[in-house]
């Protein structure tokens, strides 16, 4: 079975809204398989984690993963919450008293204009098409405020202020996660260009065994997931509808829309690969898992300093190091000495 075949079936049994106790069991041993075979995962890193880590060694502090504020990501869909939730009928109704509002004091409505402005608002409240609602919102309001804007110019307005608030609102969602990505392989020059300043930094290698033994603050391996890669949005988008439609949902079906949401990226970053850590953390920016690297990679264009500050915490901690070669007859990595 094909890595795409593995996690679609992986994705079915986790987070499908059908699933089951028995079928998040079959899920976590078809990761642990899927693992198993990789046996390493390994993880891209820039010339500042070298800094960072030096300056841990000197503080007396152990080696340990560094995970990443979403915020920090490079693609601008990771994490990203599709703009769906104005189809709520609580944001209905606030979003019509803000325009009835609107009508009455731009308009300097009369008690008997006010009244008929209301009970064509509370009627377009009854239309289920969201679409056909949103556009009687701004035709009522031209009724009543004689404005040089056309409605397209208030429509286009009001999303833009909605999208800043709902940008807004999600970074403060944001504040407390945690996220790691690995990749499959350690030889990828797109990884190591986009990942490890251009080759100057480092790949930090973990034995995916270590997984089943670590116990930090809950199972670590629950944490883990395979990345899926799709050609649009549409999947996701239309199970944020049902949270935005209030279709009656369990607290675990909204939290596995939730996590499929950040596990879910464009076919576009398909060659990384990616394995994610995904989880809260409290009141920090970074925090950081006692998940030490078994092997080093040191990138083909590291600087000699960092290349040697490497090499003498390694050696201090039994962590092998190698540098990574071009190969002679091929565009391709390879591990050297």
């Amino acid at each position: 079975m094909s890595r795409k075949e593995d996690v679609e079936k992986y994705f079915k049994l986790q987070f499908g809204f059908d699933t089951t106790y028995e079928k998040r069991e079959d899920a976590k041993y078809l990761k642990i398989r899927m693992l198993s075979d990789l046996r390493y995962i390994y993880r891209y890193r820039g010339v500042g984690e070298i800094e960072r880590l030096v300056s841990c060694i000197k503080k007396g502090q152990l080696i340990e993963m560094r995970l990443s504020h979403p915020s920090n990501l490079n693609d601008p869909y990771d994490t990203w919450i599709p703009f769906v939730y104005l189809k709520t009928k609580e944001n209905r109704r606030e979003v019509t008293r803000y325009y009835y509002k609107v009508a009455c004091e731009e308009g300097n409505l009369d008690s008997v204009k006010s009244k008929e402005c209301c009970d064509k608002y509370r009627l377009n409240l009854e239309i289920s098409d969201f679409d056909e609602w949103f556009d009687n919102i701004f035709e009522i309001l031209l009724e009543y405020w004689k404005t040089q804007q056309t409605k397209e110019e208030l429509k286009n307005g009001h999303i833009q202020i909605m999208r800043e608030g709902h940008q807004k609102s999600w970074r403060k969602e944001q504040e407390n996660f945690g996220i790691a990505s690995f990749s499959e392989g350690c030889d990828s020059l797109l990884m190591w260009g986009h990942y490890a300043d251009s080759h100057k930094g480092v790949c930090f290698v973990y034995d995916v065994v270590d997984l089943f033994l670590i116990r930090e603050m809950k199972d670590i391996l629950d944490w883990i997931h395979p990345v899926r890669y799709v050609p649009d949005t549409s999947e996701i988008l239309s199970e944020w509808e049902k949270i935005a439609t209030g279709q009656e949902l369990t607290d675990a079906q909204k939290e596995d829309i939730f996590k499929k949401t950040l596990l879910t990226k464009s076919l576009d970053w398909e060659y990384e690969n990616e394995w994610r850590f995904a989880f809260r953390f409290p009141d920090a920016e970074y925090q950081s898992l006692p998940w030490a690297p078994c092997r080093i990679y040191l990138g083909v264009n590291i600087d000699a300093k960092n290349e040697e500050a490497i090499r003498k915490i390694a050696d201090e901690r039994n962590i092998s190091v190698n540098k990574m070669q071009l190969s002679d007859d091929q565009y391709k990595l390879i591990v050297g000495d």
